[in-house]
């Protein structure tokens, strides 16, 4: 049985790694912004701002498939790296992390 690990993260106003520092890997990875959300929340790689990104508004979230050779991976390819994924989140917005596997 796979056992999840949750991240959550309160915006600033900043782009920020997913992982906060935390190395980590996953072959599985969810995001999700808070239903409660005022903006609109922005990921992808490191260049994530304010104004790039795929956008996630209050409620929706986003699901990392399996990985491909195009996707931040480790050597294997069979995991995402995820301190390569960032996340731009408004002041105050919440982004729910679970990964696993």
């Amino acid at each position: 049985m796979l056992i999840p690990h949750t991240i959550k993260i309160t915006g600033t106003n900043a782009a920020v790694s997913i992982t906060a520092g935390i190395p980590a890997s996953a072959k599985q990875v969810d995001l999700k912004a808070d239903s409660g959300n005022s903006g609109t929340i922005l990921f992808g790689g490191a260049d994530v701002s304010s104004t790039v990104g795929a956008p996630l508004a209050a409620g929706e979230f986003y699901d990392f498939g399996p990985v491909s050779l195009s996707q931040p991976a480790l050597p294997d390819s069979n995991r995402w790296s995820l301190p390569d994924i960032y996340a731009y989140i408004p002041t105050g917005d919440i982004l729910h992390v679970v990964y696993g596997g």
